[in-house]
């Protein structure tokens, strides 16, 4: 298993930053692009990564808001090769910390070193810089 993360603090409460975080419509600002919301079931969310919003092709994953944690996490529906979370903090009065983390098995190319590797830790970093612009860091 190969594991990501990136920590990012904002100039925002943590309510507000779980808030942005939880709104699954709008992940593709801050997430890695290309999602679509299509249902929800109880506490699951039904969200494919590439095709449309009627849900033809892509990936299809599902995510699970956890409000009392301030967490979101997600996977791919029916494989353990991929999952993530994302945690929103408290930090220190007006400001909150931010942790977003991937794990990957199997033999993914993202679950090994090299090229693959690198760009995933990249686009965490970035997925948390859009976040932080998105409010208005």
């Amino acid at each position: 298993m190969t594991e990501y993360e990136a920590e990012r603090r904002l100039h925002h409460p943590a309510e507000t930053v779980f808030a942005a975080v939880a709104d699954l419509h709008h992940a593709d600002e801050w997430g890695p692009g290309d999602l679509h919301v299509r249902g929800h079931d109880g506490d699951l969310t039904t969200v494919d990564k590439g095709g449309s919003e009627e849900g033809d092709g892509g990936v299809r994953g599902l995510a699970r808001i956890r409000p009392e944690q301030m967490r979101v996490e997600w996977g791919v529906e029916g494989s353990p090769d991929y999952t993530g979370w994302i945690q929103v903090m408290h930090a220190d009065e007006g400001h909150s910390r931010v942790v977003v983390h991937l794990s990957f098995l199997g033999h993914r190319r993202e679950a090994h070193p090299g090229p693959a590797a690198d760009a995933v830790q990249r686009r965490l970093e970035d997925g948390l810089d859009r976040l932080a612009d998105r409010l208005g860091a």
